[in-house]
C-alpha cells in the first residue's frame, strides 16, 4: 500500500512585474483556492508588501530569488534573505531558469 501524501493545496507565483497586489486582490486569489503566495524578491520594497498583504489574505508565504550566473550567487541570496527577513516568508526557493555561461540546455 502507498503511504499516504499530504495535501499541499495550490500556491501562485507572483513577482515584481505583478505590482503592488492589493490585499483584496489576495483575498480574491485565496477565494479561488489558492492557499500559498511564493513572491519573488527583485524589489525589495514591492515583495514586502505582497508578502504582508499575502499573510493578512492568511494565505502562507514563501518568497524566490531569481538567480543569475553572471552575478555573485552567494550575495543574490543572501540580498533575498534581507528582503524577507522580518517578514512572514518561511521559505526561500532558489529558481534557476538561465543556462549557464557558453553552456547549452541539455533535455531531462
Amino acid at each position: 500500500s502507498q503511504p499516504e501524501l499530504p495535501e499541499i493545496g495550490l500556491a501562485i507565483d507572483i513577482s515584481n512585474y505583478s505590482g503592488m497586489v492589493l490585499l483584496s486582490q489576495f483575498r480574491a486569489i485565496a477565494n479561488l483556492g489558492y492557499s500559498r503566495v511564493i513572491v519573488g524578491t527583485q524589489d525589495a520594497g514591492i515583495a514586502q508588501a505582497q508578502m504582508e498583504r499575502a499573510a493578512l489574505a492568511d494565505m502562507e508565504v514563501e518568497a524566490y530569488v531569481y538567480l543569475y550566473w553572471t552575478l555573485d550567487l552567494v550575495q543574490q541570496v543572501r540580498q533575498a534573505l534581507d528582503v524577507i527577513s522580518g517578514h512572514p516568508a518561511t521559505r526561500l526557493w532558489l529558481d534557476v531558469e538561465e543556462a549557464l555561461p557558453n553552456k547549452k540546455y541539455r533535455p531531462l
